[in-house]
């Protein structure tokens, strides 16, 4: 392993050791009752270090990192330049699904930050100010990806709708009992809003029957 990727490993153990940390102290003792220099302390970090990481005690908790939107200059650079499929919405689908497929973010995780967030309200709270800023980031991209192939897409309403995919995902992901992961409830919500989308005309009968066009 060259010395590079040795630094990024130790710097994944860390925030992952930071995150592991934060969530067991909340569990035991409360959000209130946790302090960022218990947490390093326990950790065998400074609290500088800390906030390298993560703005807030919260975001610890989450494991929303400083750096994101998490994906790699290959997918973001694949978007921009109008790929991999040049569909947008199946293009930023597959960004949305990069960030989110995780392979360290369990089952067993997720139900354990659920619990966590009804137990917390303020978690909530900065989740929706996380997911928010996810959204402005995804807008971002957009626009990069208009400036070299526009299509005239709206950014700010095309990222809304994706995060709102998103979480539709999520939502058929805890119905299904929590099987395998939310991204791969992806495909099916968005062919769920392209059946939506699609014009649809009244027949005899009073019901109505879905067009041919596609989004």
């Amino acid at each position: 392993m060259t010395e590079t990727g040795l630094r990024e490993r130790k710097k994944t153990e860390r925030r992952d050791a930071l995150v592991a940390r934060t969530r067991a102290q909340v569990l035991e003792r409360g959000l209130d009752a946790v302090t960022v220099e218990e947490i390093c302390a326990a950790v065998g970090v400074s609290p500088r270090t800390f906030f390298n990481y993560f703005a807030t005690k919260e975001d610890a908790v989450l494991g929303h990192a400083l750096d994101d939107l998490r994906v790699t200059a290959h997918v973001r650079e694949t978007f921009v330049g109008g790929g991999p499929t040049g569909d947008l919405l199946l293009d930023a689908t597959e960004v949305l699904r990069a960030v989110a497929d995780d392979p360290r973010i369990t089952s067993e995780e997720l139900d354990a930050l659920m619990a966590l967030v009804q137990r917390e309200p303020r978690l909530l709270e900065r989740h929706v100010f996380w997911i928010e800023n996810q959204r402005v980031e995804l807008q971002d991209l957009i626009l990069e990806r208009e400036a070299q192939h526009p299509s005239g897409t709206d950014a700010r309403v095309a990222a809304t709708v994706l995060m709102s995919l998103f979480r539709a995902a999520a939502i058929a992901w805890i119905e299904d009992d929590r099987r395998g992961h939310p991204t791969d409830h992806l495909t099916h919500v968005v062919a769920q809003l392209r059946l939506l989308a699609t014009p649809t005309t009244p027949t005899s009968t009073g019901t109505t029957k879905q067009g041919a066009r596609h989004v």
